[in-house]
């Protein structure tokens, strides 16, 4: 139950609104100060991160192929 928790609490730190998300980052981050709480979040945080940087990876290596089929395309 609490690693539910902490997983909602976690994805609204990236809510869109702004209300919403500052007081998760708040409560987040006061969370965080205790011992229990601190390794959790920063693994959680850890895998949100790579799947972010591999989600940007991917994008760029399809704009790359749309760039270079664009390219060959326009130069013949």
């Amino acid at each position: 139950m609490r690693e539910k928790f902490l997983d909602i609490l976690l994805d609204l730190t990236h809510n869109e609104n702004i209300s919403v998300r500052n007081n998760a980052i708040r409560i987040a981050k006061s969370l965080h100060e205790k011992e229990e709480f601190k390794q959790p979040i920063e693994v959680n945080e850890f895998f949100k991160f790579k799947k972010k940087r591999n989600s940007i990876e991917i994008f760029l290596a399809t704009c790359v192929e749309v760039f270079k089929t664009f390219n060959s395309t326009t130069t013949t």
